[in-house]
């Protein structure tokens, strides 16, 4: 998950930090579920761009095994987040590839 920090000025973003963490739902499962001492193997296909990789090394720090996981060509798939600077809630979320990802 890409997370955005942003400002809203003239309905354009001005971003102010860039994060990027891991996650959703089967990701977040396999982690805890490996923390826990159980093991945990995902089954599942990542692009072989630079942030596939950052979800192969996020998931192998964690323990999770990713033995069967396999690396097309091409973009992975991954969600970003623009949250508001002052914290008035406003939110967007969107899912898309990263030849997609808006220039920052």
């Amino acid at each position: 998950m890409q997370l955005l920090t942003a400002s809203y000025a003239s309905k354009k973003a001005c971003i102010h930090v860039l994060q990027t963490r891991g996650g959703g739902n089967c990701a977040n499962a396999l982690t805890a579920a490996s923390r826990l001492g159980i093991d945990a193997c995902l089954v599942t296909k990542v692009g072989n761009d630079s942030i596939g990789q950052q979800i192969v090394q996020e998931l192998q720090a964690d323990g999770i095994n990713t033995e069967f996981l396999l690396r097309s060509q091409g973009a992975s798939h991954f969600s970003y987040m623009i949250v508001d600077k002052k914290g008035k809630g406003k939110l967007q979320c969107c899912f898309m590839q990263q030849e997609n990802f808006p220039s920052f």
